[in-house]
């Protein structure tokens, strides 16, 4: 192949020159195309939907002539799609091996257009970026020594190449070798929905390249149908409330019920919305596949009374050595891949109590002043200690990067802790429970989901979750009247029991209801959402702080049971009187015209607990 290649590069600038015919010297060059063709499809080519096509112009010789590999699944043509290509350089001073955006045209392009495609073209090289091989990643924009024609096209649109000088030719394996690390990237970009299955892809002066890459309700739909050709069960409103949650704060505690699927639910987001790690078996239950750097399920232990079980310690047998813990690994590489999400899950979170092992990073959550692992100058890197895998750790974390969501799962039972105030205040909680209908579905087929199916299906969101996740956001215009009025009045009524929220709690409930409209189906104008989403405010942020006896509890409770069942026109004019007058207390059975049942029904439970032992707290056991 290198010897055809050569051959291609010497003779095929004084081809060109002259008129496209057929004599014996284009003929040939045409067959040493054909050949390298032939070795690349024998040698290089795994996959049966790899199309492998060249062209050396029609009617006149084209300037960059190209040796194209087409997935059947995206495109069978230059003209659309995304392509793995030989791009020669109209020099003939060497070649590129690219993963390539057809612009459209096989003529040159307009400025604007040219534009748009080198955009499009950077986004989707950020979402593969993780599993490109770093030779192909230089930095240096793709130049075919061209000013006109369709090689402006095919520089605008290249989204990561390597460059093959004339006199610097690859072995054969070499080639081959690098040529099959492309299309391995092409193909996980195929399956993970980087790369649209779509051989129809319009112009990208029309739309996007990746359309979905924007959070969006199709965010939702795409996770949940991913969720459904794994085998995991989810209902869309739990996907829903779970994303805007992440995005609305990134520490997360899902509690309930033990076997309730949390620490699946955890996972499958960490699966779906991270990149698929470079060799994965998707057939496969077992644990025998790559490992994600782009999350860690880490076990709480009952013996945890410091926090080197999550940020390690200094070896102190050893100076130059640190002893690091899976949590401390995810933090130092989500610090080098600031574009894509981590996620570190703790599980079964409660089983020590969380202040002795995790107050350092809630204190960094919400401070950012960083966090001493040990004594040293990171601005001498020779003096920094390493991690066994020979990974420097500096001395001090600035700050938790903000592309790491927590997710914490809780079992509340005679083995676990309660929560204290100050944990639960940091975070959203959301509660499992499971009802007859539920466990009667799974009973009719009852499957283990097979996680490794969801691998990167949803990467292509992940930057744009990163970015939301850390930009200020505002409830929506047309709801922030009436989100004011409710957070007030709830405050209110809170306070008048010593119970009330401070505001960090008003901050990050706005953020929800951003992110919850944002992710949720309604069209503007459409305000039906807005009580579904401050139901869940008050049940993720409000409630989960109540805890005391009947005396301390009953008034709050039944004062938010008022306000829960009772719509605002209904309330009166002082609702607060008018909860206090209310001679009802919270019942099993939530009236239908209730602006917030799930919270009714929460309280209502709540009620029951503080009835029948004169103590109740948001954990059920």
């Amino acid at each position: 192949m290198r010897r055809q290649i050569e051959s291609i590069l010497k003779n095929y600038k004084t081809v060109s020159d002259e008129k496209f015919s057929g004599n014996s010297s284009h003929l040939a060059i045409v067959a040493l195309g054909e050949i390298v063709k032939e070795l690349i499809q024998k040698f290089a080519i795994e996959k049966d939907s790899i199309l492998v096509k060249a062209s050396y112009g029609h009617g006149e010789w084209a300037k960059v002539p190209w040796i194209a590999f087409f997935d059947k699944r995206v495109t069978e043509n230059a003209m659309s799609g995304i392509y793995a290509v030989f791009l020669f350089k109209s020099d003939m001073s060497g070649f590129y091996l690219s993963l390539s955006k057809a612009s459209g045209s096989n003529q040159s392009i307009s400025a604007k257009l040219s534009k748009e495609l080198k955009a499009n073209a950077t986004r989707i090289r950020v979402l593969l970026k993780s599993l490109v091989p770093k030779d192909f990643l230089d930095g240096q924009p793709i130049n075919l020594a061209v000013k006109k024609g369709p090689g402006v096209g095919y520089e605008a649109g290249a989204i990561f190449h390597k460059f093959y000088p004339s006199d610097e030719l690859p072995s054969d394996v070499n080639l081959t070798k690098d040529i099959k690390a492309l299309l391995k990237v092409y193909d996980l970009g195929i399956e993970n929905g980087t790369i649209p299955k779509d051989n129809t892809v319009p112009p990208v002066g029309l739309s996007p390249v990746v359309p979905l890459s924007e959070l969006s309700a199709e965010t939702i739909s795409h996770w949940l149908k991913s969720s459904d050709e794994c085998g995991l069960r989810c209902k869309p409103e739990l996907l829903l409330r779970t994303l805007a949650a992440c995005l609305s704060k990134r520490f997360l505690i899902l509690g309930g019920l033990s076997g309730s699927g949390k620490t699946k639910l955890a996972q499958s987001l960490a699966h779906w919305i991270t990149p698929r790690p470079n060799a994965i078996n998707l057939e496969s239950d077992s644990s025998v596949h790559s490992v994600n750097p782009h999350f860690a399920l880490v076990p709480v232990g009952a013996d945890w009374t410091g926090n080197e079980n999550i940020l390690g310690y200094p070896d102190g047998l050893q100076p130059a050595h640190y002893v690091s813990k899976a949590a401390l690994d995810l933090i130092l590489h989500a610090i080098e891949h600031r574009d894509v999400p981590h996620f570190l899950i703790l599980d079964e979170m409660n089983l020590s109590h969380v202040e002795r092992y995790f107050a350092d990073v809630l204190s960094i959550i919400e401070s950012d002043e960083g966090l001493e692992l040990y004594s040293g100058d990171i601005e001498k890197p020779g003096t920094l200690r390493k991690t066994s895998a020979g990974k420097p750790v500096p001395p001090k974390l600035k700050q938790l990067p903000e592309n790491l969501f927590i997710i914490g799962t809780v079992n509340v039972d005679e083995t676990t802790y309660m929560f204290s105030p100050k944990v639960l205040d940091r975070a959203n909680v959301i509660e499992f429970r499971m009802h007859p209908i539920e466990l009667e579905e799974f009973l009719s087929n009852p499957t283990k989901p097979n996680l490794l199916k969801l691998d990167g299906n949803g990467a292509l969101f992940g930057k744009s979750f990163v970015d939301a996740s850390k930009n200020p956001v505002a409830v929506p215009e047309d709801m922030k009247a009436k989100f004011d009025a409710e957070m007030l009045l709830f405050f209110k009524s809170s306070q008048v029991h010593g119970a009330e929220f401070g505001y960090r709690t008003a901050y990050e409930s706005a953020r929800f209801i951003h992110f919850y409209k944002l992710l949720s189906s309604h069209a503007d104008g459409d305000t039906t959402w807005f009580p579904v989403a401050f139901d869940c405010v008050i049940i993720q942020k409000l409630l989960p702080k109540l805890h005391g006896s009947r005396a301390k509890l009953g008034p709050v409770l039944k004062t938010l049971w008022y306000l829960c069942v009772n719509d605002p026109e209904s309330r009166g004019s002082d609702p607060l009187e008018a909860a206090g007058e209310s001679k009802t207390e919270p019942q099993l059975n939530i009236p239908a015209h209730a602006p917030y049942p799930m919270s009714a029904e929460k309280i209502n439970r709540m009620w029951r607990m503080m009835m029948d032992n004169g103590f109740a707290s948001f954990a059920e056991a």
